[in-house]
């Protein structure tokens, strides 16, 4: 099982208030998903000391970002890690309008990874670790962040760790009869570099919507990925009216055995047990 948030806001204190229950009633619910199915729950980050600003933080996984989300400690980790989680640890990337040129881009490049990967080994993952870099913006990118993009992935190598992408494999509509697909416009700009990719894609079809049995294999999500996630919260009306049912009727997705609706959760299925494992 992979770990990371949902939308609510982190306050100080939650993981203190983790409902083991829950917790537990979830691992009962992936525990033999050979495909390696999990949710993002929202109850595992603090604010680190001194950090300000907006509390809701999109797809904040594991340890890293931008506005200094963090695990708790590592003696959490390993709690959590013991009862069968993995991590996908995911950092917060530049919006395209904040990259003035391709210099600027090739800067800030360097500058995240940096970052990225000095967090990483604060909160102890080691050299190998798959850093995914949160990409929001859907359609094609441009230039400047092409080069934002291969920038971080190569000083990320040179500081030996991994580099992915969390990017929208959803279709966007070009004109003329054309499409273009974000993790397919990345790829093709990436001059043979490996990223490793978890792509988002909650339109039904192919996303079966907030269901969790008879989840369609990866290969459907629209975009060879190792990660797919195939449930969002709240739900987007216009991409999921044929699945609609299959939320609650506050538009969130919740977990089956969470009959009480506290934890509002992203759904995803996964070729690891924990996609962001070392690897070379």
């Amino acid at each position: 099982m992979g770990l990371a948030i949902s939308e609510r806001p982190i306050l100080p204190g939650d993981f203190n208030e983790i409902d083991h229950e829950v917790l537990r009633a979830q691992t009962r619910i992936f525990g033999e998903d050979l495909r390696h199915a999990f949710i993002e729950l929202p109850l595992l980050l603090r604010f680190a000391p001194g950090a300000q600003g907006d509390l809701h933080e999109h797809h904040a996984v594991g340890a890293l970002n931008t506005k200094k989300l963090r695990v708790v400690d590592q003696a959490n980790r390993v709690v959590l890690q013991s009862r069968g989680f993995g991590f996908v640890v995911l950092y917060n990337g530049r919006e395209s309008r904040k990259l003035k040129s391709g210099a600027d881009a090739h800067q800030k490049g360097v500058s995240d990874a940096q970052n990225a990967a000095s967090l990483a080994r604060q909160e102890g993952f080691p050299s190998g670790t798959v850093i995914f870099l949160d990409i929001e913006e859907g359609g094609r990118l441009p230039e400047s962040y092409h080069e934002y993009v291969r920038t971080w992935f190569d000083e990320l190598a040179r500081l030996r760790f991994k580099g992915g992408a969390y990017c929208s494999a959803i279709p966007v509509d070009e004109g003329q009869g054309r499409t273009i697909i974000t993790a397919k416009d990345l790829e093709d700009h990436l001059g043979g570099r490996q990223l490793v990719f978890w792509v988002f894609n909650d339109v039904c079809p192919p996303s079966p919507g907030c269901v969790f049995s008879n989840i369609p294999p990866i290969a459907q999500s629209g975009f060879p990925a190792e990660v797919w996630q195939f449930a969002q919260t709240p739900r987007r009306k216009e991409r999921t009216a044929n699945c609609a049912a299959s939320y609650a009727p506050d538009g969130n997705c919740y977990a089956p055995e969470d009959t009480a609706h506290k934890w509002f959760i992203d759904a995803n299925v996964a070729t690891s047990p924990n996609p962001s494992a070392p690897r070379k």
